[in-house]
């Protein structure tokens, strides 16, 4: 039988899944209020699996769960979630992936991504970061490309020269300039890789539309041109790079919105038999969120959310899947799997909030 939006059956998986998701989320939430994550070999994360504390995950946790904030038990993880992001901050208010206590933190400069997501998720957790905005936004402005897209590494660049906000935080990433070196020397990344996912996720962080213009027409070629997984180093997803542009949609941005019909009309196409998009809970959770912010009554969804519900462990997680690579040849894997399971979660409780179809 086919679900449907009005199937009680699965409003009742749904409704269940989520009160059992959540309370997973919760019980592995470390006392510092951090998502462990790890790193891998493979993309089911199950081969030489290694603990790589970041705060990329948290961040990630806390933007799934914000839908859900009326939920005590979503309250308390957002906010503890929030503490632990607020105490990895950089002075200037940007961040590193690593945290403060993994032995390479000092190796890595700050990123755009990864401060563009924390930036995010404390805004959304209704933790705004005032009183460093004007420095975190001065370096990221300058951090730019001749073209205007931003580069994925926070360093000096020739447009910081008349930032004055942004010199206390550029110092101190280049304090140690021969470490600095090291780190691109001795590892595959370059200063001056440009990433997908990273730029419409500054874009979902800055809300100035009229300065990025030149980023969001990137994007949108690059989405046209089907070349997604090119445009990105790390996530190497068409998935994740909609999942990134529906954030902006959602968040009031129109830059995206001439892509409305060719994203779903993609989707639409790309699901499997069982319902799943790849066959794994991570990118049928991302797929899922795009149709049921820009389709919402699109036949996909009630094979999808029941996927989700049918893949969902005892413990009331998802199985962990990795959402970004070290690099083209995917030598090592990151992910989480509290992430994974924030993703279904924001999924599944989209399902529940939305009205079922006219007949």
């Amino acid at each position: 039988m086919i679900a449907t939006d009005t199937d009680p059956t699965l409003q009742s998986r749904a409704k269940i899944a989520v009160d059992l998701g959540l309370r997973n989320v919760a019980a592995q939430q470390l006392a510092s209020g951090e998502f462990l994550s790890y790193w891998a070999t493979d993309v089911d994360m199950r081969e030489d699996l290694t603990p790589d504390a970041s705060v990329f995950a948290t961040a990630q946790v806390i933007s799934s769960l914000v839908g859900m904030k009326k939920k005590k038990l979503a309250q308390k993880i957002i906010a503890r979630g929030a503490d632990f992001l607020e105490a990895q901050a950089m002075p200037s208010g940007i961040w590193r992936f690593w945290t403060k206590e993994h032995p390479g933190y000092l190796n890595m400069p700050p990123d755009v991504d990864d401060t563009s997501c924390v930036r995010y998720a404390l805004q959304e957790a209704g933790r705004p970061q005032t009183a460093t905005e004007q420095a975190a936004r001065s370096i990221l402005m300058g951090n730019r490309a001749p073209d205007g897209r931003f580069y994925t590494w926070m360093i000096r660049r020739p447009r910081h020269r008349f930032r004055f906000a942004a010199r206390e935080g550029l110092a101190l990433i280049h304090r140690d300039p021969e470490r600095l070196e090291s780190y691109f020397n001795s590892t595959q990344v370059r200063e001056d890789e440009i990433d997908a996912v990273a730029n419409a996720n500054a874009l979902l962080w800055l809300q100035a539309p009229w300065r990025t213009r030149s980023i969001a027409r990137w994007i949108r070629r690059v989405v046209r041109e089907g070349t997604e997984e090119e445009a990105d180093r790390y996530y190497q997803s068409s998935y994740a790079l909609y999942y990134a542009i529906v954030r902006c949609s959602a968040s009031g941005l129109r830059d995206f919105e001439g892509l409305r019909g060719l994203i779903v009309q993609r989707l639409e196409a790309w699901q499997l038999g069982d319902g799943s998009y790849g066959s794994n809970s991570l990118e049928t959770a991302l797929a899922t969120k795009v149709l049921s912010h820009w389709a919402p009554q699109s036949g996909c969804l009630p094979r999808a959310f029941g996927y989700l519900c049918g893949q969902q462990l005892e413990d009331g997680a998802w199985p962990n899947r990795a959402f970004y690579y070290a690099g083209r040849i995917r030598f090592r894997t990151w992910g989480c799997p509290q992430m994974v399971t924030a993703f279904c979660l924001e999924a599944l409780s989209d399902y529940l909030k939305r009205k079922p179809a006219n007949p």
